[in-house]
């Protein structure tokens, strides 16, 4: 070998930052977690509308949130980069399953038809969800977002108004 340095391996040199006993510990754990999934990280639940929904903005996925006790789809783009990098807003899950239902020609939302004639949903600017079906045609509709106002339950009125009064 031209042009290297010889390496040498110095063991006992300086006080470890884990215990050689800690260190093994963690590497046997590690291990029986790539036995039980080998396939890594399979036991991630899936919803209906998991990798489905497709931002217009930027092209990415959008992924299942909850805030506040409300279930709604984010694009991951803004999740991970925020609004400079993707605009695109977040929609209620309730409203997607009302809409897919619809769409479907079903009185409610069925995970089951959704999977069997869905290919995916573009989510685009203006409250438009445009419906790509597996049969190669498409269904354009319009959503409505909810009022922040509506979105305040009794309680969070309450200790608002506490808040305000102090």
């Amino acid at each position: 070998k031209q042009g290297e340095y010889p390496r040498y391996f110095i063991q006992g040199n300086h006080e470890a930052i884990v215990s050689r006993e800690d260190f093994e510990t963690v590497q046997k754990s590690i291990a029986q977690r790539r036995l039980a999934s080998p396939q890594g990280t399979s036991d991630r639940k899936t919803y209906p509308f998991t990798k489905k929904l497709v931002c217009d903005q930027c092209g990415k996925h959008y992924r299942r949130r909850i805030d506040n006790g409300k279930v709604a789809w984010q694009c991951t783009t803004f999740m991970s980069r925020g609004k400079a990098y993707c605009p695109a807003r977040q929609i209620r899950e309730s409203i997607l399953e009302s809409i897919s239902a619809e769409v479907l020609g079903l009185t409610d939302f069925s995970a089951q038809v959704f999977e069997q004639k869905i290919d995916h949903i573009r989510i685009c600017t203006g409250n438009r969800l445009i419906f790509h079906f597996k049969e190669d045609h498409e269904i354009e509709r319009t959503w409505i977002a909810p009022s922040r106002r509506d979105s305040w339950t009794d309680e969070m009125r309450q200790q608002a108004r506490r808040r305000n009064q102090k």
